[in-house]
């Protein structure tokens, strides 16, 4: 099983979630709504 960090900063007023490359995944007005991607992506993982 392969494990993908993922940071999630503030930008502004909204919030980034990238992953362990550095790249752009989302960017959220809500920080609820970010934890909510973080934790559906992780367990998209195979």
């Amino acid at each position: 099983m392969t494990t993908r960090a993922y940071t999630i900063t503030k930008r502004g007023r909204a919030w980034a979630i990238h992953d362990a490359a550095g790249e752009l995944v989302a960017l959220v007005c809500y920080l609820r709504g970010a934890r909510e991607i973080v934790r559906r992506l992780e367990e998209a993982q195979p």
